[in-house]
């Protein structure tokens, strides 16, 4: 009966280990072998693609901080009881 206790307890830690070797193991011998593999053309390509994104990322980004601004300015007015321009509208 002590056995059976000791194994219950003892099936939780095992049975994690054996998950994660199953898990971890295999990966690294995969993306080695795909490493080499016609990444040439590919990576440029996706180079190209990812700074497009991350320019059109960044304008909206300073769109969005001015528009931020805009409304803190106008909720500052407001709390003052002072008229300003409205903030201007994203489109």
């Amino acid at each position: 009966m002590q056995w059976l206790q000791i194994l219950a307890v003892l099936a939780c830690p095992l049975m994690m280990l054996f998950c994660m070797k199953g898990m971890f193991g295999g990966k690294g011998h995969h993306s080695h072998k795909n490493s080499g593999q016609s990444h040439g053309a590919s990576t440029s390509e996706e180079v190209k693609a990812l700074q497009i994104k991350m320019a059109e990322l960044i304008e909206q980004n300073n769109k969005l901080t001015k528009e931020i601004q805009a409304l803190k300015n106008v909720a500052c007015c407001r709390s003052r009881n002072l008229t300003v321009e409205q903030p201007p509208t994203m489109t």
